[in-house]
This record gives C-alpha cells, sequence and structure tokens, in this order.
C-alpha cells in the first residue's frame, strides 16, 4: 500500500481591526518610545500625558521583565483568539480581563518569564515554579534582566496572580480612560481603510511572498524559523510601528502588526491636512508654546530652556523631543555633547502657507 502524506495546508489570512490588539500593541509603544527611534510622534505626546503614577504602572506591567511583548502577547493569546468580543469592543475586552482566574493569571506569568528569560538568554537551575516560589531568587533574575522597576517590587507582583492582574485592568483601564481612547475613535476610520485597501489587493499565497509586499521587508532571520508552521496569519494595522513590524505568535497562527499610516481617503475636499497635524500638535501646547518664544532668533542649549522654565528636566526632554520629531525644531549637538535646539523657520513658514489654502 502506497504511503499516504499529508500535505500542509493552505496558509488563510486575515485582515482586521482590533481595539484589544491595537490597544495592548498601542500602550506597549508608549512605554517603550524613549528607547526605539521612529516610532509615531504621536506616543511621545502620550507618553508626555501619562499621570506619573499611572507611568509607574504601566512600566511595572508592561517591563517587569524587560521584555514587554512577552506580556502582549500572553495577554493575546489568551484573550483575543479567533473571534472574541474584544476585539470589537473595549468594554468586553476589560471584562474577560477582570474575569482571568488565579490560576489562569499564575499560568499566563510563568508564560511571560519564560519568554523573558529566553529573550535575555539567561538560564536557571530552578524550574520556572520554583524561581516563583522563591523570592530571593526571583528577584536575582530580575535584576539580571536589567529591569527598569525594583526587583522586590516586581518579585511581589510576580508572586501574587490575584494582585497582578487587577493592576493590569487598571493601569490599561486608565490608559484607554485618560490617554487612548479619544485617539482611538478618531483614528479608527483610518484603521478601517488601512484593512479594506490590502483586502482589495492580489498577493502572494506564501507568507513570507505576503509579508513582502505588505511591508517591504523581508522576513526578520530571527523570527522565519516560527513560521514554518504557521497556518493562519493575522494582519492588524497600527498607525505608530513606523518602519517596525510586531509578531504575536499562538500555535499555528501569528499576528502581524504592519504601519497602516499612508492610506488615502477617497472623501475628503479640500486641502490635504496630513502635513499640518504634527507641527501643529507640536504648537498646541503652552509650555511649547514658551519655548518656541524662548528660541525666538536665537539657539539655546537644553539646560538653559530648563531653567528658564522652572519644571523638571525630564518633561523639559519630552517637550522638546516632541518638538523634533514633529519638525518644529532643529537640535544639533556641541563639542560637549549638549544638545542645542532651534526654531525650524522652514517648517513653520510651510506651515502659515499651508494654512493660508484655508480660505
Amino acid at each position: 500500500m502506497a504511503e499516504l502524506l499529508r500535505g500542509r495546508p493552505a496558509l488563510t489570512v486575515e485582515w482586521m481591526t482590533s481595539v484589544g490588539l491595537d490597544l495592548l500593541s498601542t500602550a506597549n509603544l508608549v512605554i517603550v518610545v524613549h528607547h526605539h527611534e521612529g516610532l509615531g510622534s504621536w506616543l511621545l505626546e502620550a507618553y508626555s500625558m501619562l499621570p506619573t503614577r499611572l507611568r509607574r504602572d504601566l512600566e511595572l506591567v508592561l517591563r517587569a521583565t524587560n521584555h514587554p511583548p512577552a506580556i502582549v502577547e500572553a495577554l493575546a493569546n489568551e484573550l483575543l483568539d479567533g473571534d472574541r468580543p474584544g476585539h470589537t469592543s473595549a468594554p468586553a475586552f476589560f471584562a474577560d480581563l477582570a474575569a482571568l482566574d488565579e490560576p489562569t493569571c499564575a499560568r499566563l506569568i510563568e508564560a511571560v518569564l519564560i519568554k523573558s528569560m529566553t529573550r535575555h538568554n539567561i538560564t536557571s537551575a530552578l524550574t520556572h515554579a520554583e524561581l516563583l516560589a522563591d523570592t530571593e531568587a526571583l528577584e536575582a533574575l530580575i535584576s539580571e534582566m536589567r529591569s527598569p522597576v525594583e526587583p522586590s517590587e516586581v518579585a511581589q507582583l510576580l508572586r501574587a496572580p490575584g494582585e497582578w492582574r487587577d493592576l493590569v485592568v487598571s493601569s490599561l483601564q486608565r490608559f484607554w480612560d485618560r490617554v487612548y481612547r479619544e485617539q482611538w475613535t478618531q483614528t479608527y476610520a483610518q484603521l478601517e481603510r488601512s484593512v479594506e485597501q490590502h483586502r482589495r489587493q492580489s498577493y502572494p499565497s506564501d507568507l513570507a511572498g505576503l509579508f513582502t509586499a505588505v511591508t517591504g521587508r523581508q522576513i526578520p532571520d530571527g523570527v522565519r524559523p516560527r513560521l514554518a508552521d504557521i497556518e493562519h496569519a493575522r494582519f492588524v494595522p497600527s498607525l505608530y510601528l513606523g518602519p517596525y513590524v510586531s509578531f504575536l505568535f499562538n500555535d499555528s497562527t501569528v499576528t502581524i502588526f504592519y504601519n497602516g499610516q499612508g492610506t488615502p481617503r477617497t472623501d475628503t475636499a479640500g486641502p490635504p491636512i496630513d502635513d499640518l497635524y504634527h507641527p501643529l500638535t507640536a504648537l498646541a501646547d503652552k509650555t511649547r508654546l514658551a519655548i518656541m518664544a524662548m528660541l525666538s532668533s536665537r539657539e539655546l542649549y537644553a539646560q538653559e530652556i530648563v531653567d528658564r522654565l522652572g519644571i523638571s528636566q525630564s518633561a523639559v526632554s519630552r517637550h522638546l523631543q516632541l518638538m523634533v520629531d514633529m519638525k518644529v525644531l532643529n537640535v544639533r549637538r556641541g563639542e560637549r555633547g549638549a544638545k542645542f535646539y532651534s526654531i525650524n523657520s522652514t517648517a513653520l513658514h510651510n506651515v502659515a502657507k499651508r494654512l493660508s489654502e484655508f480660505r
């Protein structure tokens, strides 16, 4: 009898918007925006909007093991597989998150620990369960991961699954309510346009060719082996990834976040507005306008601006970085490494010229 060979199933592809996936991804990007050049400029504005306590809680939730994708992937796999209601409803996503029982949370924490140890190339003679049961060993592990959060605080949280869940719910809910809900509402139509545009395209049937056609890039070598057994690919647009691509893996399914910027509207009358949004956003703040006034006709180095404003250096740095990213300020380094800032007069003249078109 001839040997029967099982053929590999054809790849199925899904283009989708998802409030749950987008929320997890964007919260992650906001909290790491200062560590990756080229991410969407709105993230810098969002980071500056975070209350101190919320920023600290998001750091603790997302960067406890200094590997944010691990927690994003764990939560996405548990709450947003298939057609779960969290894709279309933020309240449903938060309800599912709050309903996680402690054994499930303990399993998710262990999964995050495993992925983070692999990411940091850390091994231990103890099992993962033993590490989570040993406060001293867990603190030493967190220190080795160079977590930005105090290791003792991280260890205490990871050893209390119910408290961990409650902090995840609280921090993401506050991020949604105070920072992201309005932005999601304003940009949802753009995300939908991106999805519809890609659904209409004829793309290669293999995942490598499809990925290149969508992103303009080759699949990263470190990711390629994990794609060998993928049977279902979900493509989710993000407006803040810039030049990056993000992957989430769940058995034979991969979720790929791609840059959804640049999808044109076909129903907009009058002059285009994309080139106005970022510079006007940078100027729509009293502190940033004060900085512009200081820099009128001269450049200043960062400490001079801090001294004149009388607010914290970190706050001034965030404002300056946002203004540089949105092209209203120029920055150069002096001989001793100090940063000098000056007004980008060309950009401001272009804004004024563009505004004159609205008559």
